[in-house]
């Protein structure tokens, strides 16, 4: 390895996860015509900060999720639900949420 070079967690999306972006992308290109690719701009730069920092997510607990963490997409008021592998280097993208809806997704099963 280089001297000073930094390792990149590995994103996964579930299938589950990219059909709710699907959707939001969707509603928000309908809804949001002054700004109707900022959902995307904001997903890309997610991605990019769960590889660089995978524990920047809030640390949540639910049952058969040990390692579940959410990060808040703060101008489109989205969750990115994921879980970390235990030694962080690989990220597992399980949901995309709407912040403000009050529930937590449901959530597919992992070995995690």
């Amino acid at each position: 390895m280089v001297e000073g070079a930094t390792l990149r967690a590995a994103v996964t999306v579930l299938p589950e996860a990219l059909a709710q972006l699907g959707d939001a992308d969707d509603w928000w290109r309908e809804h949001r015509l002054d700004a109707p690719d900022l959902l995307l701009e904001e997903w890309t730069q997610a991605m990019r900060l769960l590889e660089e920092q995978p524990i920047i997510g809030h640390a949540a607990a639910l049952p058969h999720h040990l390692r579940l963490r959410i990060l808040l997409m703060p101008q489109t008021l989205k969750h990115v639900w994921y879980e970390t592998s235990a030694d962080e280097r690989e990220v597992l993208v399980l949901a995309l949420w709407g912040a403000v809806r009050g529930e937590a997704p449901l959530l597919p099963r992992t070995d995690r």
